[in-house]
């Protein structure tokens, strides 16, 4: 399970079929998701790494 990452008003992390998402941290709210960083397949995951003004993402294919 990857942690999730709290930037003060949103929330990114990766949910159970390994889309990547943000919500908006006050109401909950789904602002994207994508599926780019894991692929498509239940319970694949990805690793959000935060490194100064940006993240890596690391996953079952590299």
């Amino acid at each position: 399970m990857c942690t999730p990452y709290f930037d003060g008003k949103h929330i990114y992390g990766v949910g159970i079929f390994g889309q990547l998402r943000c919500l908006d941290a006050k109401t909950g709210k789904r602002l994207w998701e994508t599926l780019e960083p894991a692929g498509e397949g239940r319970w694949w995951n990805s690793f959000l790494i935060p490194h100064e003004d940006r993240f890596f993402i690391h996953n079952e294919q590299g």
